[in-house]
């Protein structure tokens, strides 16, 4: 699966996700100025909320990965 998402925007992918599935997620955020470092502004938030609220993990301005089992 593939979603592009503009800055701003969210994405729930519950629906999208098997049960007692492992899932890895590969996020990269892309860089507006080419050929110079990532603003530290250029980051993301991550956040899996399983359907039963267990504790999960949250990667907080982040520029990729994470995986968890559902």
């Amino acid at each position: 699966m593939r979603f592009d998402l503009k800055s701003g925007a969210t994405k729930c992918i519950t629906e999208d996700i098997k049960n007692n599935a492992m899932t890895v997620g590969k996020y990269s955020v892309v860089n507006p100025n080419e050929g110079y470092p990532m603003p530290d502004t250029h980051k993301i938030t991550v956040k899996v909320c399983p359907l039963l609220n267990f504790r999960n993990p949250k990667s907080v301005h982040s520029q990729m990965g994470l995986s968890f089992l559902q």
